[in-house]
């Protein structure tokens, strides 16, 4: 289902801040060292992780070249 919003979002030109790759290991399964202790929410690593792919897009999207 990401994928499938990711090219629909794109292809209207929508931006998208796809963080569903940042939580992945090298075997694409969940990075377990991202998440706090009940596997589902980031932790400090995580959202550090998010805030830094969050401020390229919107540098990119927002600061005039």
């Amino acid at each position: 289902m990401t994928q499938r919003l990711t090219k629909e979002a794109r292809e209207s030109e929508i931006p998208v801040l796809d963080f569903y790759g940042l939580f992945l290991d090298d075997d694409h399964k969940a990075d377990p060292t991202l998440f706090l202790e009940d596997g589902v929410h980031p932790n400090s690593q995580g959202h550090r992780k998010m805030a830094a792919l969050a401020a390229g897009e919107l540098k990119d999207l927002f600061l005039m070249p």
